[in-house]
């Protein structure tokens, strides 16, 4: 079956976002006297949203759902200034989203960045392609793993399930793979180790983007 949509997540697939996301958080734990984090620290933290993230940056005896709740809002304050630090494309992503492009491979994002954030990164980083969907936490009652937007997107855009590679860098992609019925491929650029991803036993694991060709 030919592949006619591929969904990408954001954060660690496309943009490497750490540090952007490390100072914002650090920022917040400072604010308050807590310890901060490594920029490494925080590869750890991602992948299941800004509030988890919050909450697995705050002191384990912190973790209380006002506390976080607090931190969060601070969070979202800090990154709308920080965002942008040392935030690029991955090499090699350009190049692809160029050849899917004029294979005429649909694309699209889904993320559990705020629907916000989501679209600013977008904007700022990526506006040269077209993503006919940007899917991020908020655009739909659920975030990854549940499918919920994952299908969306593929519906309004008159594609299969198994028509699609979703494309990530952790096991949440993978699992968001699983539960919409789409292929996967994980990416070893991103957040996780290659130890790590191969622990949730992939469908397909790259090292380089160019890679993704291979598949379409």
């Amino acid at each position: 079956m030919a592949i006619k949509l591929i969904i990408f997540d954001l954060d660690g697939t496309l943009v490497d976002s750490i540090e952007g996301l490390a100072a914002s958080m650090n920022k917040v734990l400072s604010s308050r006297g807590y310890p901060e984090h490594r920029v490494e620290d925080y590869k750890r933290f991602v992948g299941n949203g800004i509030k988890k993230l919050v909450s697995r940056g705050l002191p384990e005896e912190n973790r209380d759902p006002e506390t976080v709740n607090l931190c969060y809002d601070k969070m979202l304050l800090a990154y709308q200034e920080l965002y942008a630090i040392g935030m690029s494309i991955y090499k090699g992503i350009d190049a692809v989203l160029n050849e899917l492009s004029a294979k005429g491979i649909i694309l699209a994002i889904n993320t559990n960045k705020n629907q916000e954030m989501a679209e600013r990164v977008v904007d700022g980083f990526l506006s040269k392609w077209n993503f006919v969907k940007i899917m991020g936490e908020g655009a739909v009652s659920t975030i990854k793993p549940d499918p919920e937007a994952a299908i969306q997107i593929a519906s309004e855009v008159g594609v299969k399930p198994w028509e699609c590679i979703y494309i990530g860098d952790s096991e949440v992609d993978l699992k968001t793979a699983q539960n919409a019925g789409m292929h996967s491929i994980l990416v070893t650029w991103g957040f996780r180790t290659e130890e790590e991803l191969l622990s949730h036993k992939p469908e397909v694991l790259i090292k380089s983007p160019n890679e993704i060709l291979r598949y379409v």
